[in-house]
């Protein structure tokens, strides 16, 4: 009886010993791979997803990003809202007004703020030709920004009412083409941004009047939000 019990001991031990031997030889599972979809426009506001892409923590944590580039913040909503993209970088107005039609909390949720100006950190500036020389100048001329739905035309319309300006048009251009439409004559004022702003100028194709953010009448503001599809 004795031999019988230490030879299924035996034999117990040598079942569960190759059990674990074809266990440790089997093939591990892979992490899964994740996909996300992300909205974004040339702005430096996005510069955190192109340093995750430059130093491979897409890779690293087997993220598969799809990237589809829209016109401004406002496009990117719309087309969350329809489905399209995961998340996104959306300046604040575009969220004001995503909020007034409901789309949030409804259909797209803010995440998180990444970004903030102040007067020593200033985020959006007015560059303007060199035949203005003041903010009285810029009465009865057309002035460019990236979005009408926009921060940046919040901002420089409001500024406009502090001067005293009553008397403008406003029409949209891509913040990469507003220096090239002030050159051209096209255009008396333009909102822009960095690099814009500094490619802008050191080519010459106008001057820098001021700050609208990180200057009145936003001197100090949140001006970019991170938004997620629900």
């Amino acid at each position: 009886m004795f031999k019988i019990k230490k030879s299924f001991i035996k034999i117990a031990v040598a079942a569960l010993f190759t059990v674990i031997v074809l266990a440790s030889c089997s093939p591990s599972k892979p992490t899964p791979q994740f996909t996300l979809r992300i909205g974004w426009f040339p702005v430096p506001d996005n510069l955190p997803y192109f340093v995750i892409l430059e130093q491979g923590f897409d890779k690293k944590n087997r993220l598969q990003i799809e990237e589809t580039q829209y016109e401004g913040g406002a496009a990117i909503l719309e087309a969350m809202a329809s489905g399209l993209p995961d998340g996104g970088y959306i300046g604040s107005v575009p969220v004001l007004s995503a909020a007034e039609r409901r789309l949030i909390p409804d259909k797209i949720v803010p995440v998180a703020a990444s970004s903030f100006a102040d007067p020593d950190h200033p985020h959006i500036a007015v560059l303007v030709a060199p035949s203005v020389k003041g903010w009285k100048d810029l009465e009865g001329k057309l002035i460019a920004v990236n979005a009408i739905n926009s921060l940046n035309t919040a901002a420089i319309k409001g500024r406009l009412q502090q001067e005293g300006i009553r008397d403008y048009k406003l029409v949209e251009i891509p913040f990469a083409n507003v220096g090239l439409a002030l050159a051209g004559g096209n255009v008396a004022a333009a909102t822009t941004l960095e690099p814009f702003l500094t490619q802008s100028l050191l080519r010459g194709d106008g001057k820098l009047l001021d700050w609208i953010i990180g200057g009145p009448p936003f001197e100090s503001f949140q001006t970019v939000l991170v938004h997620q599809r629900l």
